[in-house]
């Protein structure tokens, strides 16, 4: 981490947090950094027949395997270096002597950790760690990569808040002084991935697509024109022609061909035979909307094809899940613990009408972004609990856009109501989102979600709480207040507009009535009141701007948008284009000068992945094409009806009825 915040946790850090083991009633703590003392980190041997220290490797699943603590106690030493300037010592759990060496940190397969968590550790899941904190040692154990970070997060403040240098926080300790307790942790949603972030690196989320595999598959990367030539049938009949599958955006193949089933079928059996640590195979489809219509096929699909919730049907899920159900029946014969993963996606994301294998797993592609609209939350959580009837295992497919949009768009509450949700229900379900960018309108979004996705019973707002202190510091409570407000004003947008559908607004203008001009002057009062705060501490004003530089996007094309709102309805209504163009120059009173593509360069310039790509507003363009159309038009029109052919008279009468408005 190379950014310091000299301001939050200054001192001395008392970690808050209460010891659950046996000997609770002692009164001191781990000293890990206090005057002269100093912890030393005491690593063990590599231990393959025992789950004490392990790491992912690969993509597609990722794969644990038994690791050596070396790496990660480099890391720990390292970072802790960087807040406190002291360097710990490493030493082998062999030459370690308690009492001139000093309280230890046992990283790994250390005999202390045998003794004590041998046990729990070998059912654990390959997520799971163990952080347990004494008065004369702490042992960490399990996944080297989450525990280490974990660690480092809840005791020294150490974290990517926001993935960028910015927000990489190491606060400057002079003491750390850790509270005992004892905690195992395991992961609410077994596989937990971020699109932006595949490489796993970042927080404790999953490399690729997480472990399990759903994604776009069928059509993309497996039942390609290249692998059968020579049988043109197996492909999807669209448009009264068999299209060959040469990647997402093409048909999806003629999936209820018998032979297609059959090939399919021992294609996922395969798969699990080479990797014998694969959770699921994906049948995922192809992104085209596109379903093979051959008389086999066709009849599955249309409005009545789906169980209905809240009122609406998707129209090819008893097409889909009948492909689907032969095959994850087949595949339950021979791999009874395996499942078939799938996308709830382009027409398939309701069940069908009839029972679906249990070991079917299907990725539910929505988002709880429109649930300031109490009917969309309303269908979202019918649909998942209609699944959940159904199958063993599911996974939430999440839009938490990003890119795309010009307005904050953050909504944790109610994504935390629907993780919690789910992980009550059916524990060790999936989470998969797509991300993007647009780190400076959405902040803390990210952040809070990855730790919902170990504990979605968390309070959002203490969170957030953290996440404010972390970055802020004494400007810690009005930026709070700040993302409390646009959450709030977010969600009331959605329940005004009545939002709907996984991205409402999405790369479109109406995004823009998701927010109104009076929403801004209090967002910028309490970050003015942030400022105030931070007064000389150059660090924390500058992370404050990050924020309002992109609120400053956000206001003008807000207010752009509603200042043409009664000239828009005028259009709508087909009204005389000189009322139009009237209320169009009204409404250019409340339009801002703010030099928008000049500020939007210069933030791209310096921070891509703050603002992503920005949605303009065009209704002005939209007006003025609508006010000179119409006159103009009709002015032409009716000189060409008279039979008026020279371009120069026909010109001047165009420039005469401009005037005329």
């Amino acid at each position: 981490m190379r950014a310091a915040n000299a301001i939050a946790f200054r001192g001395v850090l008392i970690a808050i947090f209460v010891w659950a083991a046996r000997d609770s009633g002692a009164a001191s703590a781990f000293p890990l950094v206090n005057d002269q003392t100093q912890a030393v980190i005491v690593t063990g041997a590599q231990s393959k027949g025992e789950r004490l220290a392990w790491r992912y490797v690969g993509d597609y699943p990722p794969r644990p395997i038994p690791t050596t603590a070396q790496a990660y106690a480099e890391q720990l030493r390292d970072s802790i270096k960087d807040s406190t300037g002291r360097t710990l010592q490493i030493v082998a759990e062999g030459v370690y002597k308690p009492e001139t060496d000093g309280p230890a940190i046992y990283l790994g397969a250390t005999n202390r950790t045998r003794e004590l968590f041998r046990d729990r550790l070998r059912d654990m899941d390959s997520d799971g760690y163990v952080i347990h904190v004494t008065p004369t040692f702490v042992i960490l154990a399990g996944n080297m990569q989450y525990v280490v970070y974990d660690f480092l997060s809840s005791y020294l403040g150490i974290d990517q808040y926001i993935p960028n240098e910015l927000f990489s926080i190491a606060p400057r300790h002079e003491r750390v002084i850790i509270r005992p307790e004892s905690r195992v942790e395991v992961p609410a949603f077994l596989s937990r991935c971020l699109n932006t972030y595949r490489d796993g690196r970042t927080w404790r989320l999953h490399a690729g697509n997480g472990r399990y595999d759903f994604h776009h598959y069928i059509g993309q990367r497996f039942m390609l024109a290249s692998q059968f030539p020579d049988n043109p049938e197996y492909f999807g009949l669209w448009q009264g022609k068999r299209v060959p599958c040469v990647g997402s955006s093409t048909p999806n193949p003629c999936v209820l061909n018998p032979d297609v089933i059959d090939i399919v079928t021992e294609h996922c059996r395969e798969r699990f035979d080479k990797q014998p640590n694969r959770l699921s195979a994906s049948l995922g489809m192809n992104d085209s909307y596109k379903y093979c219509q051959c008389e086999r096929c066709k009849p599955l699909q249309g409005r009545t094809h789906s169980i209905k919730i809240e009122g609406k049907t998707t129209h090819a899920s008893d097409y889909w899940y009948t492909f689907l159900n032969e095959v994850a029946r087949r595949v339950h014969e021979t791999h009874p613990d395996r499942f078939i993963g799938t996308l709830a996606y382009c027409r398939t994301e309701h069940p069908p009408n009839f029972p679906v294998q249990r070991n079917i797993l299907p990725f539910i592609c929505d988002s709880s972004g429109a649930w300031g609209n109490p009917a969309e939350r309303e269908h979202d959580l019918g649909q998942v609990d209609a699944w959940l009837e159904r199958v063993d295992r599911i996974g939430l497919y999440e839009y938490l856009y990003g890119r795309g949009y010009s307005i904050p768009r953050i909504y944790t509450r109610h994504l935390a109501e629907k993780l919690k949700h789910v992980a009550e229900k059916c524990p060790g379900s999936g989470f998969y989102a797509e991300v993007q960018y647009g780190r400076g309108f959405d902040g803390p979004k990210l952040w809070i979600t990855e730790r919902l996705l170990w504990a979605p019973t968390q309070d959002p707002g203490q969170l957030l709480s953290r996440w404010c202190r972390a970055c802020f510091g004494p400007a810690a409570e009005p930026m709070k207040a700040y993302f409390e407000a646009v959450e709030q004003d977010y969600a009331e947008g959605a329940a005004r507009v009545k939002a709907s559908g996984n991205m409402y607004g999405y790369r479109r203008e109406s995004q823009f009535d998701l927010m109104l001009p009076e929403d801004f002057p209090p967002l910028w009062k309490l970050l003015d009141q942030a400022q105030t705060k931070a007064a000389g501490d150059t660090l924390t004003r500058k992370r404050i701007d990050y924020f309002a530089s992109c609120l400053t996007v956000s206001e003008t094309v807000v207010r752009r948008h509603h200042a043409h709102a009664a000239a828009a309805e005028l259009m709508k209504a087909k009204a005389p284009p000189a009322d139009v163009l009237t209320a169009l120059l009204e409404g250019e009173k409340d339009w801002p000068r703010t030099e928008l593509w000049r500020h939007v360069f210069q933030l791209q310039r310096k921070d891509a992945r703050q603002i992503g790509s920005i949605v303009a507003s065009s209704r002005a363009i939209e007006l003025m094409e609508y006010v000179l159309g119409g006159s103009v038009r009709q002015e032409i029109e009716q000189l060409l009806g008279q039979g008026e052919r020279n371009a120069g008279r026909l010109r001047d009468a165009a420039g005469k009825a401009v005037d005329k408005l």
